[in-house]
């Protein structure tokens, strides 16, 4: 389980140099968009099943705020074998932007 924490935090990491990101100033927007940051770090694990699927799910609209901050949580904290983003990974308004776009199923 370790060993795949640290795989996964190694694929981030190079993500971010392989985009040309400088992880050095945490309040400096790196990624366009929710979706380009789901597209270059998420995608690589929730869509071949290594992470849930379900994460994409579209969830009611009186539980869209409740589901957003859920998944805030868990990309800043980590969970199982989620590991934890820092702020100087991804930013917190392209994190809110991608957990609100997942909650609301925009993001694929």
């Amino acid at each position: 389980m370790q060993k795949q924490y640290k795989s996964m935090r190694l694929l981030a990491m190079a993500s971010l140099i392989f985009l040309g990101v400088s992880p050095s100033v945490a309040s400096e927007r790196y990624w366009k968009d929710g979706q380009q940051a789901y597209t270059q770090v998420c995608a690589y694990c929730h869509n071949i099943g290594v992470g849930p699927d379900s994460v994409k799910i579209k969830f009611p609209d009186d539980a869209v705020a409740f589901r957003t901050n859920n998944i805030i949580q868990v990309v800043r904290h980590g969970l199982n074998a989620m590991p934890a983003f820092r702020k100087t990974e991804i930013d917190d308004a392209t994190l809110r932007d991608l957990a609100h776009g997942l909650a609301t199923g925009k993001i694929k």
